[in-house]
């Protein structure tokens, strides 16, 4: 079995080397065992100042985004104060949820699981199984507790919820290179601000802009509104049509990653309104960093904001990524993104019909 699921990976996205066993246990015990392994992480790793920090970026990037919605000349009054009331009723989870700290609490949440020090493997996985089934089913007739954290606190990830109009950010990506509360603010809003930004954008993108602030799937927008909505975020799924990708004669599918490129366009000018707001508050620009003096804190930004897509895959992966997957391949996530910011543009001072600078963008919020 072992040989034929090696195959498998090996065929579907080259992986040659098997993982090694403690790397398939740590996982299998992170994925079943979300609250459990995140207590550990949290213990260890997670600072509370953290948490602060990042959640006043939040607060930040929602001003920030409050601007933009009161001056789009494309959205109705009545579609506007909807989004603006959504925005403000979004949830903002952070770090992880209180109740893992608290042993007594962990072990209540646990306590209909049942493992022994004697089990095989198999049977910890079908333990497991039952029991995250059983709790799936029991959550199917209870109401939608909006501030419930579901995440796995040692994942580095960030989500949306559209049914609980919630933003979630685990602890572990409040780590650096993403974070870090010395870190300057420039690097900061560029880095996990962009991830913020990304996530609140989903809520308005063409999925989460059919639910309404509570998470009702709900038709909220007038239909002039909705014409300009489609306008603009067709002009996206066009351009990244046209997108190959290097090293495979392929091209992006559009529609398929739409609502990524929207999130990805959308968050960093959110991000970087924000660090701009930030700077009208303290009245000056940030130090340059030491080593980097030719360039100013907005380039810095945007190379921090690039920085979080450096990846390299293989060749397989790459193929099944572009056929399958919801987000740009990397690159895309950078150079796609930044051709659209009239931000990026002024901090590098790109020439007018250049390669980075087209004369057609495509902008939504």
């Amino acid at each position: 079995m072992k040989r034929v699921f090696q195959e498998f990976l090996r065929t579907a996205i080259g992986k040659q080397m098997k993982s090694p066993r403690w790397r398939i246990c740590s996982q299998v015990a992170v994925n079943q065992m979300d609250h459990a392994s995140g207590a550990l992480y949290v213990k260890f790793f997670f600072k509370e100042a953290d948490k602060q920090v990042a959640l006043e970026m939040v607060n930040l990037l929602k001003n920030a985004f409050k601007e933009m919605l009161e001056e789009y000349d494309w959205l109705h009054e009545s579609t506007r104060q909807k989004a603006l009331k959504k925005l403000d009723e979004m949830l903002a989870l952070i770090g992880y949820p209180e109740f893992i700290r608290r042993t007594k609490d962990l072990d209540e949440y646990y306590k209909l699981l049942h493992i022994y020090p004697n089990d095989t493997f198999v049977q910890i996985i079908t333990e497991m199984s039952r029991w995250s089934v059983e709790n799936s089913y029991r959550k199917l007739v209870e109401p939608v507790q909006r501030t419930e954290f579901n995440a796995a606190a040692s994942i580095v990830n960030a989500f949306y919820s559209p049914l609980k109009n919630a933003i979630v950010f685990p602890a572990a990506i409040l780590q650096a290179p993403f974070f870090d509360r010395t870190f300057p603010k420039a690097m900061n809003f560029g880095n996990i601000g962009s991830v913020i930004g990304h996530e609140m954008i989903h809520g308005f993108d063409d999925r989460g802009s059919q639910f309404d602030y509570q998470g009702n799937l709900h038709d909220w927008w007038d239909s002039k509104t909705k014409a300009n909505f489609k306008e603009r975020k067709n002009c996206f799924m066009e351009e990244y049509n046209n997108f190959t990708v290097p090293g495979t004669d392929l091209f992006i599918n559009g529609m398929l990653t739409l609502s990524e490129n929207i999130a990805d366009n959308g968050g960093i000018k959110v991000a970087f309104r924000a660090y701009r707001n930030y700077i009208k508050q303290i009245g000056h620009e940030e130090k340059r960093l030491p080593g980097l003096e030719h360039l100013d804190m907005d380039q810095i930004f945007f190379l921090s904001s690039a920085q979080m897509w450096c990846g390299h895959s293989r060749p397989a992966a790459l193929i099944r990524h572009i056929l399958t997957g919801q987000h740009a391949p990397l690159r895309f996530r950078v150079n796609g993104v930044v051709v659209n910011q009239p931000d990026f543009i002024k901090a590098f001072k790109c020439p007018s019909n250049s390669a980075m600078n087209a004369i057609t963008k495509c902008s939504l919020w």
